[in-house]
């Protein structure tokens, strides 16, 4: 390759020193991180180097590698895969977590290798024999998948389909919806029905012969926007009107009716 530092030859047969076209192959240095093969003018320790040999290339700046890129993946703030990524991600993503004083790890790609250590990492792969999307985490040596998504929309909260232990199943169309809010201190938690409709029914459904129990801490239940109360044990004889007036007290406490009844 000619320019013009090429002298003693003359400058007619030198090429140009500002906007020169090739052509073949331009080799440059390999560099390293303190000195990069590639630059600016000025800035000796930014650029383009080959720190990692042959079928890998780099981005330095101040004579740091942050990104490399290998044949396989794209990686940043590591040259090499950890212990705690799989060694077949396409992308791999460190960053610093200050308030636990260490890093935590992002990746892309197959999620097959997924290592426990005492680190923590957070993937998004998809498994290809499954056929769905997966969110892993790691934390404190401990490896969960917390979201999962097949490929009609379905979420798996907790685990992979058949382990889960929610999942949640788009229609594709969805009006209506479950909504669950949290409270300040004081309120309970609400599940509610919610949507386009104006009035929208909350179903509650069993499996096969199985129904649905309600259960309160304490034994209390509520009704209609009544105080949870407890069972309530209806007194009185048959025979005569004081067992009716117990039953009807009790289904008055519990909110499921209103008694309106005169003597």
């Amino acid at each position: 390759m000619l320019n013009a530092f090429s002298l003693p030859l003359p400058a007619s047969t030198a090429a140009p020193s500002q906007n020169p076209v090739f052509t073949g192959r331009v080799s440059v240095p390999i560099g390293t991180t303190a000195t990069p093969g590639i630059g600016p003018g000025g800035d000796p320790d930014t650029g383009l180097a080959q720190p990692g040999g042959m079928d890998t290339y780099s981005i330095v700046t101040g004579g740091t590698e942050r990104v490399r890129v290998d044949q396989t993946r794209v990686m940043v703030g590591f040259t090499s895969p950890p212990a705690d990524i799989p060694g077949n991600s396409t992308f791999a993503l460190s960053g610093p977590l200050t308030t636990i004083n260490q890093d935590v790890r992002y990746f892309l790609g197959n999620s097959a290798g997924f290592v426990t250590s005492g680190r923590t990492a957070i993937g998004i792969s998809y498994n290809v024999t499954s056929n769905y999307a997966v969110i892993d985490a790691l934390s404190g040596g401990v490896a969960w998948r917390p979201f999962v998504i097949s490929p009609n929309a379905t979420t798996h909260i907790g685990g992979t389909p058949g382990t889960d232990a929610l999942r949640v199943n788009s229609t594709g169309a969805n009006a209506n919806r479950v909504q669950v809010s949290g409270t300040g201190a004081g309120t309970g938690p609400t599940i509610a029905a919610a949507g386009s409709d104006s009035n929208v029914t909350l179903r509650l459904l069993g499996q096969g012969s199985g129904g649905v129990q309600v259960e309160g801490t304490g034994g209390r239940v509520g009704f209609f926007g009544t105080v949870p109360a407890a069972r309530s044990t209806v007194t009185g004889s048959k025979s005569g009107n004081q067992a009716l007036a117990s039953l009807l007290d009790a289904l008055t406490q519990l909110g499921i009716i209103t008694d309106a009844t005169t003597a």
